[in-house]
C-alpha cells in the first residue's frame, strides 16, 4: 500500500493538496487519496503531467521504455501487429482538489467505441457554453485522455488526427466564440484484423430457389427441377482458402486468428456449354448461352428444353427457369380427365407448350404460352404472347388468342377471342368471332364483333382502365392526389413564416446597420447580432424556398393535368363496330375522365349500327357537350 503524507492542523473541513504520483492506475489511486485523507472522491481530480510507454519488441528479451516523442513507431500498422508482444502505460499525474481549482467550461465531449475496439471516435456537439482560451486544445486532449485511461485504452498512440482536428476546433471557437456545428472525429485507431477465408464452392444457380415465403413459411412444391440461366451467368464459384492477417486493439491487445481450412477436395465437372476463369481467389463458371443447368454424375451442362409428362407436387414441384433464358418446356399431359399442371403448381420459362389443363391454384409465366386444353377459374396465366383453348381463369400479357371463353378474365393489349360466353375482357383492342351474353368488355382503341348473339352485355370505352394508357392516366392522377396532399398545409405555413419576416424586418436592419458600424471601428460584433441576423437570413431562405416549392408544385399539377387530357382525346377516335344486328338489352359507354362522365348507348333489337363513336358537339348556350355518333359505313372506319 503507498504512503502519503498527511498535512498538520487540518480545518473541520479537509481538503486534498496537490500530490504528484507516476502510477499505471490513477483511478485506483483515487480510491487511496479517498481513504487515506478522507476527502470525497467527487472533489478529486487529477492532471497528466507526462506519461511512458513501457513496449515489449518479439524477440528482445527485456522491454522498452518509450517517451511520449517516440510513439510515432506505432504509426506503422506492420509493426504494431505483428513487431509488439505487449504494452504498458505509467503516468505522471497531479491529484488536486476541485474546490480549490479555478472553474473552466468545455465543449461537450462524447466518446463511442466500435464492437472490436479497434476505433475511437470523439462527438464535439455544437452550442454549448464554452468559451475559447489558451489552453482549451490541451484541456480537450486531457479531458480525452482522462477518459480513455479509466476504460484502459493507451493515450498518446496513433492520435495525430485527434490533435489536427482539436486544433481545428480551438481555432473556430476562438474566431466564432462558438460552435456552429457539430464535430465527429477519430481519437486513436487500431488495425482491424482480416479473417480467414476458408475454401467453399457456391452453387449460385441453386439459390434462385425461394421456398418459403415472407412469413419464413416452407414451400415444398418448390424443389428446384429445373433451374434457369442466361449467357453468362455465374452459376458455381470455387473460392481458394486464404489466410487472413491478425489486428491489435486500441487497448494493445493482438487480435489472433485461425489459418484458413481447405476441404473440398474436387472440382465441377463441366461440358462445352460451361466456361470457367480463375484467379488467385478462385474459380468461377460460367454459361455460355442460356437455358437451364442440368447436372448428372457430378457433370454439370447448360440445356434449353425439356419434355415432361405433367408438372405437379408428386413428380417435379414447381418449375422456375426464369422468363430471360431460352428454356422451352413441354408438357406432354392430354388427358382431359387429368391435369398437365396441377394444382398450386407454379411455372416460368421463356416458353411452356401445355397440351392438356391447367389446374386450379396454378400460376404460368412465359414470353410465350400455348394451351391444349382448358384454364381453372383459379388459375392464372402471364404471357406476351399466348394461345389458350378453353379459358375459365385468369390471363394477363401483351397479345392473346383463344378459342373459347367461358367466364373467364383477360387482361391484354390485343384479345382475338372466337367465341365469348361471359366473362370480363380488358384491351385495348378486342376482336370477337361471336359474342354470346353477360360478358363485359372494357376498351381504350376498339372493339370488334363479327355475329352478335346474345343480350345483356357491357362494352366501355375507358382509357383509364387498359394497361397502357391507363397506367399513364391513373399515375397522373395518384401523382396530383399527392401533390394536393403535400401542399395542403404550405400557405398557412408561408404566411406564417411571412408575419415573422414582416414584424422583424425592422429590428434586423438596425443589428445589420449596428454590425458596419462596429466593424468599420475594427471592433468585432456581438456573436448575438452575428447569430440574430443569420437566423433571421435562414427564415428568409426557407420562406422562398418554401414559396418556389408551392409555385412549382402548382405548375406540376396543371401539367399533369393537361397530359390527362392530352391522353383521353384519343377516346374520340375509339369505336366500337358490331358487323351484325344488335340485339336489345346491350350497353355501350363512354367514359371521359376529366371532366368525369359517361356517355351512354343502349341498343335496340335488330338494329343496325355498324359504328359507334363519342363525339363533341356545340350546344346552343354555346358549350361543349358529348354524344354518341353512329356510322354504318365500315369503309371509312
Amino acid at each position: 500500500m503507498r504512503e502519503y503524507h498527511v498535512p498538520e492542523n487540518q480545518n473541520a473541513q479537509t481538503y486534498l493538496e496537490d500530490i504528484e504520483i507516476e502510477t499505471p492506475s490513477p483511478y485506483g489511486e483515487v480510491l487511496n487519496l479517498v481513504r487515506k485523507y478522507g476527502v470525497d472522491n467527487k472533489f478529486i481530480d487529477f492532471e497528466i503531467l507526462d506519461f511512458k510507454t513501457e513496449c515489449k519488441i518479439v524477440g528482445e528479451k527485456s522491454p522498452r521504455m518509450l517517451a511520449q516523442s517516440k510513439l510515432g513507431v506505432f504509426d506503422d500498422d506492420k509493426f504494431y501487429v505483428e513487431k509488439v508482444e505487449s504494452l504498458k502505460q505509467i503516468y505522471r499525474v497531479k491529484f488536486y482538489d476541485l474546490r480549490r481549482a479555478k472553474p473552466i467550461v468545455l465543449p461537450s465531449i462524447a466518446i463511442n467505441a466500435n464492437k472490436n475496439l479497434t476505433k475511437i471516435l470523439a462527438t464535439v456537439s455544437r452550442g454549448g457554453d464554452a468559451v475559447y482560451f489558451e489552453e482549451l486544445g490541451k484541456k480537450m486532449v486531457d479531458f480525452i485522455y482522462k477518459k480513455m485511461i479509466k476504460v484502459g485504452i493507451l493515450i498518446g498512440i496513433r492520435d495525430k488526427t485527434m490533435h489536427e482536428e482539436i486544433a481545428k476546433i480551438t481555432s473556430a471557437l476562438r474566431v466564432k466564440e462558438y460552435l456552429d456545428k457539430d464535430y465527429v472525429f477519430t481519437v486513436t485507431q487500431g488495425v482491424e484484423a482480416k479473417p480467414s477465408v476458408d475454401d467453399d464452392l457456391i452453387f449460385y444457380y441453386k439459390s434462385k430457389i425461394k421456398n418459403a415465403d415472407e412469413n419464413g413459411k416452407i414451400d415444398h412444391a418448390n424443389r428446384g427441377y429445373l433451374l434457369g440461366a442466361i449467357e453468362n451467368e455465374l452459376i458455381i464459384e470455387y473460392i481458394k482458402a486464404k489466410d487472413g492477417s491478425s489486428g491489435r486493439d486500441v487497448r494493445g491487445n493482438l487480435l489472433a486468428i485461425q489459418k484458413a481450412k481447405t476441404t473440398i477436395t474436387k472440382m465441377p465437372q463441366i461440358t462445352e456449354n460451361i466456361y470457367c476463369a480463375e484467379d488467385e481467389t478462385g474459380i468461377r463458371y460460367f454459361c455460355k448461352k442460356a437455358g437451364y443447368v442440368y447436372e448428372k454424375n457430378g457433370v454439370f451442362d447448360i440445356k434449353d428444353e425439356l419434355d415432361v409428362n405433367e408438372i405437379s407436387f408428386k413428380t417435379t414441384g414447381s418449375v422456375d427457369a426464369g422468363l430471360d433464358t431460352s428454356v422451352t418446356l413441354n408438357v406432354k399431359e392430354r388427358d382431359i380427365n387429368k391435369d398437365a399442371i396441377g394444382t398450386g403448381m407454379t411455372v416460368e420459362a421463356n416458353e411452356v407448350n401445355i397440351e392438356g389443363n391447367v389446374a386450379a391454384n396454378a400460376v404460368v409465366k412465359a414470353n410465350k404460352v400455348s394451351i391444349g386444353g382448358q384454364t381453372h377459374a383459379k388459375s392464372l396465366i402471364e404471357a406476351k404472347e399466348a394461345k389458350i383453348a378453353v379459358h375459365i381463369g385468369s390471363f394477363e400479357g401483351d397479345s392473346v388468342d383463344i378459342d373459347r371463353l367461358e367466364g373467364g378474365r383477360v387482361k391484354a393489349k390485343i384479345a382475338r377471342i372466337k367465341s365469348v360466353l361471359g366473362g370480363e375482357i380488358i384491351a385495348e383492342s378486342v376482336i370477337i368471332d361471336t359474342l354470346a351474353s353477360n360478358a363485359k368488355i372494357i376498351v381504350a382503341d376498339s372493339v370488334e364483333i363479327k355475329r352478335l348473339k346474345g343480350v345483356n352485355n357491357k362494352i366501355l370505352v375507358d382509357f383509364s382502365m387498359v394497361k397502357n394508357s391507363g397506367e399513364k392516366i391513373n399515375e397522373a392522377t395518384a401523382k396530383i392526389k399527392i401533390i394536393r396532399e403535400q401542399i395542403a398545409k404550405m400557405p398557412r405555413i408561408l404566411e406564417s413564416k411571412r408575419c415573422v419576416i414582416e414584424e422583424n424586418k425592422g429590428p434586423i436592419n438596425v443589428i445589420k446597420a449596428k454590425i458596419e458600424e462596429l466593424k468599420n471601428s475594427s471592433i468585432t460584433p456581438p456573436a448575438t447580432f452575428i447569430k440574430k441576423l443569420k437566423e433571421y437570413q435562414q427564415l428568409v431562405h426557407e420562406y422562398n424556398a418554401l414559396l418556389k416549392d408551392f409555385r412549382e408544385k402548382k405548375d406540376m399539377i396543371a401539367e399533369l393535368k393537361e397530359e390527362i387530357v392530352g391522353i383521353q382525346e384519343g377516346i374520340f377516335n375509339s369505336k366500337v363496330i358490331n358487323h351484325d344486328k344488335w340485339r336489345e338489352f346491350n350497353e355501350v359507354k363512354f367514359r371521359l375522365v376529366d371532366p368525369a362522365r359517361d356517355i351512354t348507348y343502349n341498343t335496340r333489337e335488330n338494329e343496325i349500327a355498324r359504328v359507334l363513336k363519342i363525339a363533341k358537339v356545340q350546344t346552343e348556350e354555346g358549350d361543349i357537350d358529348y354524344v354518341i355518333k353512329k356510322n354504318n359505313n365500315l369503309r371509312k372506319v
